[in-house]
């Protein structure tokens, strides 16, 4: 069989992993000097919403015309609003394999800075460890925090439920997407993504700051590189060949570059996920955040998942910076289809709401209250 265990051999996943790791940092579908002009010319670093018009419309036309407004929420059971807005990752990592994720605590807002650092303390984890609202996306207001001082920092102004996870060192991220349709017996991987960490070469002479500002791609993310790791840190000169880490966490926003990783499609990670997926009640459509240390540790299952995204999880893979833009709404598009589709198939099994008014309504608290911590990222 195409894809099958046979065919990913040690070998393989090698080349593949190698290939991933070692890809190109400063890769651009176009590049000019201005970095306005870069922005407007790669369609990746565009507006979410300018780039879900068609898919809003989409969006909005199925669920009018099926009198089913609320379909998404359905989708998911297990997740408020099927995960597509209002949803807790605390609450979501309890639906989770423990063996499968990093350990995790959740820290309701209110809690006393000093009781939330002692509570953090009992759990024994090693420094750095991760801090995160507990809703929210995009990579908002995640810190990796390095000891206490940093752990006491954040919740000083964290004036929302806090979710803390221990810090998984491994070497590759990974978002992937899966889905059942209605009436099937299996998940399928629909889009795989390596979510690949950046960094700056030194050469003896230039700071950071310099070498972030001469980066193709970085240069774009500066202002959100200098408020994680300090202007301080910014100053300092690398040695030659020195490799300097600047963007840790797998978010587009926020400065990774995301590769798609199509032929794994079709490889033993099918058969991983949807034994995973099997095994969460109320699942059906979403996207995992893994972490893992090699190409054959994921195809087998030995990875952490940091991150489950329900209804408004995207396949992250159209943000290769190769990918053309009508294919990136192509595929947005037939995600956001099957969406309704398993939605609006399991809606006999009752409404996963309390009706559209109060759907409207926390809906907009919700935005209202992610706009307010975005001011504070």
């Amino acid at each position: 069989m195409k894809g099958g265990s046979e065919d990913w051999n040690e070998e393989r996943c090698k080349a593949l992993e190698d290939r991933l790791l070692r890809s190109d940092e400063s890769q651009l579908r176009f590049y000019v000097r201005s970095k306005t002009l870069t922005r407007y010319l790669n369609w990746e670093f565009w507006p979410q919403k300018l780039i879900y018009i068609p898919v809003y419309v989409m969006d909005y036309i199925l669920g009018i015309t099926h009198l089913d407004p609320l379909y998404f929420t359905n989708a998911n059971p297990c997740m408020t609003y099927g995960g597509m807005y209002d949803c807790s990752k605390s609450e979501i990592c309890k639906l989770l394999p423990p063996n499968k994720q990093a350990e995790f605590l959740a820290i309701k807002k209110g809690s006393d800075p000093k009781d939330s650092v002692k509570r953090i303390l009992e759990q024994n984890w090693s420094y750095p460890i991760v801090l995160k609202p507990d809703k929210g996306d995009r990579g908002v207001l995640v810190r990796k925090c390095g000891d206490e001082e940093d752990v006491a920092k954040y919740f000083q102004t964290a004036d929302f439920d806090v979710l803390a996870q221990e810090f998984v060192d491994a070497r590759m991220e990974f978002g992937i997407f899966c889905l059942r349709d209605p009436n099937a017996d299996r998940f399928r991987i629909t889009s795989v993504t390596f979510k690949k960490r950046m960094h700056v070469v030194g050469d003896g002479w230039h700071s950071i700051r310099e070498l972030l500002e001469e980066h193709p791609r970085l240069r774009i993310f500066l202002g959100n590189i200098e408020r994680r790791m300090g202007t301080e840190q910014l100053h300092y000169v690398p040695k030659r060949t020195e490799e300097i880490e600047v963007v840790r966490f797998g978010n587009h926003s926020k400065g990774s570059m995301f590769l798609n990783v199509a032929e794994l499609l079709g490889s033993p990670l099918q058969n991983t996920m949807d034994d995973l997926c099997s095994r969460i009640e109320g699942f059906n459509y979403g996207r995992f955040d893994i972490l893992t240390d090699s190409i054959q540790d994921l195809l087998h299952g030995r990875f952490h998942i940091i991150e489950l995204n329900g209804a408004m999880a995207e396949p992250t893979h159209i943000y290769d910076p190769m990918y053309p833009l009508w294919r990136g709404i192509k595929d947005l598009m037939w995600h956001h289809k099957k969406l309704f589709d398993i939605g609006h198939g399991l809606g006999h099994e009752g409404p996963n709401h309390g009706g559209l008014g109060p759907a409207i309504r926390d809906l907009r608290a919700f935005r209202s209250w992610e706009s307010k911590i975005k001011l504070k990222d």
